[in-house]
């Protein structure tokens, strides 16, 4: 069972919004659009759509987010997998918290 206090980052560049937007109650304040520093340009529109009206939810750049969570869960689908291993490749340890056929939950751990 996935620790239920932890943030749970949507890794999808794509379905992010709506899923921050038709949100479920109980995951309303842990959902988190991190934006990714490179090609991520769903994430600099929003954040700039943010702006100029009411956030549909939360967000941050990568980097401010890694500075104060060092452990989260992300949410994805096979098409997010790199965004997945590009956390790998910097050093998180990563759990299968739940695997369906088309998307993923996995816990994030950084030492």
């Amino acid at each position: 069972m996935p620790d239920r206090t932890l943030p749970v980052v949507l890794l999808d560049d794509l379905d992010f919004l709506p899923t921050l937007y038709y949100k479920p109650p109980d995951l309303a304040t842990r959902l988190m659009y991190v934006i990714w520093p490179h090609s991520d340009e769903n994430g600099q529109g929003y954040i700039r759509l943010s702006r100029e009206s009411p956030s549909a939810g939360n967000f941050s750049q990568l980097s401010e987010f890694l500075k104060s969570h060092r452990s989260f869960l992300a949410y994805g689908t096979r098409r997010n997998a790199g965004r997945l291993n590009e956390l790998i490749r910097d050093g998180a340890g990563v759990k299968v918290e739940q695997m369906g056929a088309e998307d993923f939950l996995m816990r994030v751990e950084y030492k």
